[in-house]
């Protein structure tokens, strides 16, 4: 990397310290990534994210004072050019879902190795959600445990490429550019699309993507 090159700021918010530590060593040990701040609670992890408006946050889900799903949602509204990494212990479909309505657009288990958690900064860094392997197992999963399978309906091309792009975190307005339409009716369309697919919130798109591969995980 060049000098010149710019870093993926990355803050840290985690009550184990030890666990803490050990992210920090594998993010820094990248050149292109730097650690800019460690919260011990979530309350911390909103503050430190409000001041020093970090590339990516890597956010644990339990902790004091603010849990980090509840830090995750305060960080997205103050500063929404952060991206949220959720890095938890916990694998469930339901853990999943509320992570991507907080406003998470990865998610790494603590049980995956250490450099999914890179790629995951890296790849929400540049707007794509990341779900490692296991994570992915997981939503399948739900996905057919639910019967929410979305065997029988079949997408347009138009429909798919709004799938794609709700799948990726963009918002109404970028739909909208992104199709030719206005905001008005790609609302519209979002709503004609989740009925047809039996979906129920912005998270089935993203499963639907992943599953029928018009995104990479």
């Amino acid at each position: 990397m060049s000098q010149n090159a710019k870093r993926l700021r990355v803050l840290l918010a985690d009550d184990h310290e030890v666990l803490r530590r050990g992210a920090r060593e594998v993010l820094n040990a990248h050149r292109c990534i730097e650690v800019v701040g460690e919260a011990a609670d979530g309350q911390e992890a909103v503050d430190l994210a409000t001041k020093l408006r970090p590339s990516v946050a890597v956010v644990d889900i339990q902790m004091p004072r603010l849990d980090g799903l509840a830090a995750a949602r305060k960080i997205r509204e103050t500063v929404p050019e952060t991206q949220i990494v959720i890095y938890t212990l916990h694998e469930s479909h339901e853990v999943i879902r509320q992570s991507w309505e907080a406003g998470a657009r990865g998610l790494v288990l603590k049980s995956d190795t250490a450099g999914r958690l890179v790629t995951a900064v890296k790849t929400v860094a540049r707007g794509e959600p990341c779900f490692t392997s296991k994570v992915t197992e997981i939503m399948m999963n739900g996905i057919l445990n639910s019967g929410n399978g979305h065997l029988h309906a079949h997408p347009t091309q138009r429909e798919l490429k709004m799938i794609r792009l709700l799948a990726v975190g963009k918002t109404n307005k970028e739909v909208a550019a992104a199709l030719g339409v206005t905001p008005k009716s790609a609302e519209s369309y979002r709503e004609r699309i989740m009925l047809k697919l039996n979906f129920h919130c912005v998270n089935d798109f993203t499963l639907y993507a992943v599953r029928n591969n018009l995104i990479t995980p």
